[in-house]
């Protein structure tokens, strides 16, 4: 969900993106006096689909990093003229049971019946029109702090009503190509340690005792180029208060090092745009107002930073979250590391992989029992198979195999092998 208000709960730092001040708050520092308290993600959105709501209990005092998710609820979003249910798809996790999209003519708003009894509400609310993203692109360009890379940036132009109130989410999807990726692959065999070498290996044949060790054989599926996908976790806001003409030009939604390994090859981002109400603006923006005055959880506090959700059951009850119906928009945009830095040294893979390792076949005891193999140990602790070490080797001496570090010959280690629907190359 858009809130992600339980990130409150463990060290998850919100940044407040107003194009033009970018604000951070660590609420692990404020935690210790925030009671437990439940915690409601609803977006209702202008998408038909499935609709999503999340709900949990904020953390008790000996797990702050926690947050628990509140099961066996009843949940239900009400309009003007129907209502809509839903049902609990993964623990805390619930999904309407018909697809459904946000009517800007329709009011909406948010029943919750938990498992206790008790009962929450949230305020009537509409969905506010919608407002395109006219264009997402990419340009290459310095941070706030002079650092080369890459700036994500949207434009927002031909808005004709006064100001507009967004929320924006991405989620980045990049090619992983693992440097030192071999099609073939060495698979360790259960081989009973210790044993006497002569019982199994009379003629001292080493192509023998490797093939006892281990299976030598092409990968079943293609580990050297993978995708993966990460959602954003910060919270980026913007008006178009005291903006010329209601546009919004060159307002820069990500920075991307040139460094970040994520970039190395192809990159794409999709943007999405949120138009909210001005108290859902407002409410994110008093979350920011409160991390200045450090003053978010203080019991000495005149007012708790309340939402549009509160309890029918106990009035003096905090509900955290915000119950939202939002417009949304989105694009997405791709492109290369080359197209941006011709010529230049791509940016350094997530992990060194400049050291490689030749483990020995067999390590004996004083007693000339073999113990263990530490070919077979390095294979079970991730190392993978890179070529055939072309130097000389014995027994116990050396290693007929050159070994990387897992990540630098499988890329399934760090995303998915199964090219994105999305994807254009």
């Amino acid at each position: 969900m858009m809130t992600k208000v339980k990130k409150l709960l463990g060290v998850f730092v919100f940044t407040l993106v107003c194009f033009g001040c970018v604000e951070t708050f660590d609420f692990e520092s404020k935690i210790e006096s925030f009671e437990r308290a439940l915690v409601v993600e609803a977006t209702i959105t202008n998408e038909y689909k499935q609709q999503r709501v999340l709900l949990s209990r904020s953390s008790t005092l000996t797990s702050v990093n926690e947050a628990i998710p509140e099961s066996e609820a009843i949940i239900v979003v009400k309009s003007n003229t129907t209502s809509f249910t839903f049902i609990e798809d993964n623990p805390g996790e619930y999904i309407s049971i018909d697809a459904f999209a946000a009517n800007e003519d329709m009011e909406y708003h948010l029943e919750i019946r938990t498992s206790d009894g008790s009962l929450y509400s949230s305020k009537n609310i509409q969905m506010p029109p919608v407002v395109a993203l006219e264009n997402l692109y990419i340009e290459r360009g310095l941070n706030e702090n002079g650092d080369d890379g890459v700036l994500v940036l949207i434009d927002i132009v031909n808005s004709t009503e006064n100001t507009k109130y967004y929320r924006y989410e991405y989620e980045e999807t990049y090619k992983i190509i693992a440097p030192w990726y071999s099609p073939e692959e060495l698979v360790p065999k259960d081989v009973d340690f210790p044993f006497r070498l002569a019982a199994v290996l009379p003629s001292l044949d080493e192509s023998f005792l490797i093939d006892y060790l281990v299976e030598r054989k092409f990968r079943d599926k293609q580990e050297q180029i993978c995708y993966n996908t990460v959602k954003s976790n910060t919270i980026i806001l913007a008006n178009s208060n005291n903006l010329l003409d209601n546009k919004m030009e060159q307002s820069k939604i990500l920075f991307l090092n040139r460094n970040d390994y994520i970039i190395s090859h192809r990159y794409s981002v999709l943007v999405k745009q949120y138009r909210v109400s001005k108290e859902a603006y407002n409410y994110y923006e008093t979350l920011r107002n409160f991390s200045e005055s450090n003053s978010l959880f203080s019991e000495q506090q005149t007012g708790f930073i309340q939402g549009n959700l509160f309890s029918r059951t106990n009035s003096q009850e905090k509900v955290i979250g915000f119950f939202e119906i939002a417009s949304v928009n989105e694009r997405r945009v791709f492109f290369n590391y080359s197209e941006l830095f011709p010529d230049e040294i791509l940016p350094p893979y997530v992990i060194s992989c400049d050291d490689f390792f030749i483990p020995r076949l067999l390590v004996e005891d004083p007693d000339h029992n073999v113990i263990r193999s530490p070919l077979i140990d390095a294979l079970k602790d991730g190392y993978q198979f890179y070529k055939d070490n072309e130097g000389e080797f014995s027994i116990f001496e050396g290693g007929p195999f050159i070994l990387v570090l897992e990540p630098c010959g499988d890329c399934t280690v760090l995303g998915r092998n199964i090219v994105p629907d999305f994807w254009i190359e």
